[in-house]
């Protein structure tokens, strides 16, 4: 499982993540910040090439940022898009039955509200309470612990607000981590964002926000050695301000 936020598909394909992700060949991709109302041709044409359906759910016309998608080898049994609730704008979450699993591709704002929070709970509970196993992969935007950030923020920053901490302390813990199980459970700070300010990517000064949450039925299934995050696409060479977490599932 690789999930992603790309800052955008065009820009993806041209920094060379799709190339990327024809060498990796996973089974199923979670994508956040499509950037873009609709699907182009360009990434109809690789998702063909490569052998991957795609559900998607895009910003509305006129909307700035936003918009995700899973990619699949298997196709789908069901597919929720969640157009008619608050996350529909932005096109903040998209999920799928794939076989004997519910996955979930999910964009969090940044600076997310009350209500955004509880859309996303309520949609997270339906998920774990269905029975199958499922994994919720996304841009969280939120700092759930110091360890986990180069910087410490004051309360009222967004992204480390009191109450954005509480709720997604609460998803924590009903939720699995599987990168922090993967690689190791007491291990220092996981990053997956770095500012493009000044060289806080070279030296490594960054933040987690990106996640990879399974029910607890799926912990078992973890690849021992497999959870990574891949902050070069090849060397040199990074991907956006965000890099992808990559996790293997025995399912």
């Amino acid at each position: 499982m690789i999930s992603a936020n790309i800052d955008g598909i065009d820009r993806a394909l041209n920094y060379g993540f799709f190339a990327w992700l024809t060498w990796q060949n996973a089974d199923v991709i979670c994508l956040q910040e499509l950037n873009t109302p609709t699907i182009p041709d360009s990434l109809k044409q690789w998702l063909h090439k490569a052998g991957y359906e795609v559900a998607a759910a895009t910003p509305k016309s006129g909307r700035k940022g936003g918009g995700v998608a899973i990619l699949s080898k298997s196709g789908f049994d069901e597919i929720k898009t969640y157009g008619d609730t608050l996350l529909a704008e932005r096109g903040q979450m998209i999920s799928a039955k794939i076989r004997n699993m519910h996955v979930a591709s999910v964009y969090i704002t940044y600076g997310n509200s009350a209500p955004e929070r509880a859309a996303f709970g309520r949609h997270f509970a339906a998920m774990k309470s269905a029975g199958d196993r499922a994994l919720i992969c996304g841009d969280f935007n939120i700092i759930g612990s110091r360890r986990d950030s180069h910087l410490w923020y004051a309360a009222n920053n967004k992204g480390y607000r009191d109450e954005e901490r509480a709720w997604l302390g609460e998803l924590l813990a009903e939720w699995k981590d599987t990168l922090r199980l993967g690689v190791n459970a007491s291990q220092g700070a996981l990053y997956t964002w770095w500012s493009n300010k000044g060289r806080c990517y070279l030296e490594n000064r960054g933040t987690r926000l990106d996640y990879q949450l399974a029910s607890p039925n799926l912990v078992d299934a973890i690849v021992p050695g497999t959870a990574r995050v891949v902050r070069e696409l090849q060397e040199g060479k990074r991907m956006t301000d965000h890099a992808p977490i990559v996790v293997e599932y025995d399912v």
